[in-house]
């Protein structure tokens, strides 16, 4: 059993302190949300880079070929233990960056890097923090080890096909992944199952938001209440088994309405566009009360239409009858975009909620869902009987499965989700993160 050596001022909790003692070279720590995950693979990087490799390393011949101590060309020298820090983007190695800082003496710290995302230590150790959103571009030498952090969010083959093999070349080097699952993901393969089969040198630790001592439990009584039951159970219980089968399985029939209760009024009223040529196109016409819940009151389904001889005249019925003129579209056909324009129809090109530019293809998509997902559960999302295509969209809408038979929070390719996604694109539009409280 490896020798524990931590951080000044850590104080592991029940749930972290096996896994500290594990020493397995492989392990997986699966948390909620505020488990302390995070916190734990930068002590337990710290730890078996000091208590473990540079004993190790002691008495090995060591050359940092020729440069000189004290010039710039001194910090591209080869090192005497190499380790990486990685993540899909950097903006999420941030606060791996700072809980390392936290488990480090000041005084182990030679030099700092933050054009180059590189630390030296002492004695010529270096660790560098790496994206994994262009696998192709993770590769360079052999490592000691790595600390994938929120890995669930990488491409499977970052790990499988570029960073695996990177830790066998210096005697078994070691990986730490630390993540909240997106249901059954790459990291369940590649660590889980290994681990709960009893594979040699994998291991595998999981808590949920409750078992760390330090939360306030009343944190994620409030929570259950706000979020979807899947989101509950993956970030606050860690659970794999969240996103199983139907996306928006909370939606009822209670909330359908054949007409508009007495008394709703919309502050804003406002259209999202799906373009379809051969697939399915849609338009879906949403009002916003003064309680923030969506009113879902009208809609258009149609295949093979052209967007002058069809969606234009179409747009403008809806926009007579329900008697406003904001409309969301995707972006992702500016030629559709040029057309509704020059028709005298101002379309705006989609964006969900905090993403700094257009993706509609990786995080929006899921944040979307999510959004939408979240207003079903507290009853603030209400569509319209005479929506057929929509409703039947909702009931059949499908998490991707695995040859395996494994679940995968993204949506399932191949199926009808035309009028779902103008709705999500409404919905992320029209609401804003302060106005919807699980957000």
């Amino acid at each position: 059993m490896p020798e524990v050596i931590l951080g000044a001022g850590y104080e592991p909790h029940i749930k972290q302190l096996p896994a500290h003692l594990d020493g397995a070279r492989f392990i997986q720590l699966l948390t909620g949300r505020r488990g302390g995950k995070t916190k734990w693979g930068a002590q337990e990087m710290a730890r078996r880079i000091y208590a473990v490799d540079l004993p190790a390393a002691a008495g090995l011949p060591y050359d940092p070929g020729a440069f000189k101590p004290g010039t710039a060309m001194w910090w591209r020298r080869n090192p005497r233990l190499h380790y990486w820090v990685a993540s899909e983007t950097y903006d999420l190695l941030d606060q791996a960056a700072r809980e390392l800082g936290l488990a480090l003496p000041a005084d182990l710290v030679e030099h700092q890097d933050a054009i180059s995302r590189v630390w030296w230590l002492w004695p010529d150790i270096m660790i560098e923090f790496r994206s994994a959103k262009d696998p192709k571009r993770l590769v360079g030498p052999g490592l000691n080890g790595i600390w994938l952090e929120e890995s669930a969010r990488m491409r499977h083959d970052a790990w499988t096909g570029y960073m695996r093999p990177l830790v066998s070349d210096k005697r078994k080097g070691w990986c730490i992944s630390t993540t909240t699952p997106l249901g059954q993901d790459w990291t369940y393969e590649a660590f889980s199952v290994p681990s709960s089969q009893g594979v040699p040198g994998y291991s595998e630790y999981t808590w949920t938001f409750e078992d760390n001592p330090h939360n306030d439990p009343t944190e994620a009584a409030d929570a259950k209440l706000r979020l979807p039951p899947e989101y509950f159970e993956r970030e606050y219980h860690a659970s794999r088994a969240a996103f199983l089968g139907q996306i928006y399985r909370s939606w009822t029939t209670a909330t359908e309405f054949n007409e508009l209760p007495q008394g709703v009024q919309f502050e804003r009223t406002l259209a999202g566009v799906d373009w379809g040529i051969t697939n399915p196109g849609a338009i879906v016409v949403g009002g916003i009360d003064h309680r923030g819940h969506v009113w879902i009151v009208d809609s258009t389904y149609r295949s093979s239409e052209l967007v002058e001889e069809f969606w234009v005249p179409e747009m403008r019925r809806h926009m007579t009858k329900w008697r406003f003129n904001e409309v969301v579209a995707d972006p992702a056909e500016p030629d559709n975009l040029m057309r509704f324009s020059r028709a005298g129809i101002k379309v705006s090109g989609h964006r969900n909620y905090g993403s700094g530019k257009f993706d509609e293809h990786g995080r929006s998509v899921l944040a979307g869902i999510r959004l939408v997902a979240s207003l079903i559960h507290q009853g603030k999302l209400h569509i319209s009987t005479s929506c057929k295509d929509l409703l039947r969209e909702l009931r059949n809408y499908m998490w991707d499965r695995s040859a395996r038979g494994e679940f995968h929070e993204r949506p399932a390719s191949g199926q009808d989700d035309h009028a779902i996604t103008a709705m999500r694109y409404l919905c992320s539009y029209a609401l804003k993160p302060s106005n919807l409280r699980a957000l």
